[in-house]
């Protein structure tokens, strides 16, 4: 069961995707790897400015989002099964559950469709040393459900995450893949940022600072130019960076609970929920603003 301030985050959500919801941002450049996103919201045509991302309600942003489009567009024009898309690396990962080596390409595949997991400086991906250690040891179907299960479980399961079960921007695209559920949300710092939104639109009204279960963690923009754009941290409102394995897992299990209640209520797939929160956590640097005080 949801906490009462949970409760009203989900509610407003659920709001939210039925009602009105306005919120935008500049589009970014057309360079590097934000040129193909500008090109398909200049073609939909979403907005009468194509330089300005916005949005009127939740289905509307949800409506926008573009990620697997662009990878077909890319794949059609390639002419390759290189790259899979969301539901792709889902189907594989359900129907692997007995071949661990198949098991393991989709978690792979799952990191290159998030555009996640490269090397650095020479230096392996830490997931990706975890992924190939846990096939090496036979485990990796087993520690990858049972990281699923504690995420969908009645308990905050933070403890349970650190070296043998890692959680951080990679891990979580996994997690949520590997739930044949369904249930769980990828829990990123654009999500993060946008229930950010929610929980300040909340609190607004009351007196003192936010309570520490609405604090959500985010993840800052590293895109230079953008550094700044997805802290919704303004005035009162203080919310944390994630970082430890243990917050992450605690805020992508939080978010799950409370986006799963927002879609029975509108009776949406969850899954188009964290979309749409995806694509306004992009910028939040406007819509904050109105929380300064």
């Amino acid at each position: 069961m949801l906490s009462l301030h949970e409760q009203a985050i989900a509610d407003l959500v659920a709001s939210g995707w039925t009602g009105s919801f306005h919120h935008s941002y500049e589009m970014p450049p057309r360079r590097g790897s934000s040129a193909k996103w500008v090109d398909w919201h200049t073609a939909q045509r979403f907005c009468n400015r194509p330089q300005e991302w916005n949005c009127s309600s939740l289905t509307n942003a949800a409506d926008q989002y573009a990620w697997d489009d662009i990878l077909l567009e890319q794949r059609k024009r390639k002419d390759t099964l290189s790259a899979w898309t969301s539901d792709e690396c889902r189907e594989r990962l359900a129907l692997s559950h007995d071949d661990p080596v198949s098991f393991h390409l989709a978690c792979v595949r799952t990191l290159n469709w998030g555009k996640v997991g490269r090397s650095r400086n020479g230096r392996e991906n830490a997931s990706i040393t975890w992924l190939n250690t846990a096939l090496q040891r036979g485990s990796i179907v087993h520690e990858v459900l049972k990281a699923a299960t504690l995420l969908n479980g009645k308990e905050n399961p933070e403890n349970r995450f650190g070296v043998t079960l890692p959680m951080n921007s990679a891990m979580t695209k996994i997690y949520a893949f590997a739930d044949t559920g369904k249930k769980l949300v990828i829990y990123d710092g654009r999500v993060g940022a946008a229930l950010a939104l929610f929980a300040m639109r909340y609190w607004q009204p009351k007196d003192g600072q936010l309570p520490a279960e609405l604090r959500f963690g985010y993840f800052d923009s590293q895109t230079p130019g953008k550094r700044g754009s997805r802290n919704p941290s303004v005035g009162r409102y203080k919310f944390p960076a994630l970082g430890k394995h243990t917050v992450h897992a605690r805020w992508m299990w939080s978010a799950s609970r409370i986006l799963n209640e927002s879609a029975r209520q509108t009776k949406c797939d969850v899954l188009r929920l964290e979309r749409a929160l995806f694509m306004i956590g992009y910028d939040v640097s406007r819509a904050k603003a109105q929380y300064a005080s």
